[in-house]
């Protein structure tokens, strides 16, 4: 969705039409994007649905003049497409996912420490599930990358890695349960690869 919005926070024009006169003076991408160019994780407060939003503020041609704010903003549930690994079915592709290892998930973890994204193994994880994991605190605390062999948030013992996303406090990660690595060198490679795709999708995405 695009929002064009008054220097009161209201909606002038958009491309969803019923969110045309909608109040957004409270949510952070009018905010921060009144005051400069940003990308904010925010929350559909109806459907508690978490959201990614760029915003920029608008000013008159002689750019004397502020007058509003420009938002582009995404669901991230679009993402889950891409972690799930069902984004290459939109085009007529086989899915990775059918040739991953059946313990691989791909999954975005935010500044709260709790899931954006959904989960193969835990229902209705967006928002509710903590991942309070070593990776997840290390790039908290220091936006330093981590890759071996971790507990993940069930307290099992996996293989892993992470990429930190500082501008949002986000951590991606993919891992795969111990006992399945060690099963076949032959998953390792798969683990390397799909992971590997995943992140690079993800980034175009999020770019």
């Amino acid at each position: 969705t695009i929002h064009v919005i008054d220097t009161d926070g209201k909606v002038a024009a958009s491309t969803d039409e019923a969110g045309v006169g909608k109040d957004l003076s409270k949510a952070q991408f009018f905010v921060k994007g009144a005051a400069g160019l940003a990308i904010t994780e925010d929350i559909n407060g109806e459907a508690r649905v978490p959201l990614l939003a760029t915003s920029a503020p608008l000013f008159t041609r002689d750019g004397k003049r502020f007058i509003g704010v420009i938002a582009n903003i995404i669901e991230l549930s679009e993402l889950n497409k891409i972690t799930m690994g069902l984004f290459p079915e939109e085009f007529g592709s086989a899915s990775p996912r059918k040739t991953w290892p059946s313990t691989l998930k791909v999954y975005l973890v935010n500044k709260n420490s709790l899931m954006l994204t959904e989960s193969i193994l835990v229902k209705n994880a967006v928002l509710n599930q903590r991942v309070d994991t070593a990776p997840v605190k290390k790039c908290l605390e220091s936006n330093d990358r981590t890759n071996g062999l971790y507990k993940d948030y069930r307290g099992i013992d996996v293989f892993g890695a992470s990429v930190c996303i500082p501008q949002l406090g986000w951590t991606l990660l993919a891992e795969m349960d111990g006992e399945e690595v060690l099963k076949s060198s032959k998953a390792i490679s798969r683990v390397v690869f799909a992971a590997g795709f995943t992140v690079f999708l993800f980034t175009g995405a999020l770019s």
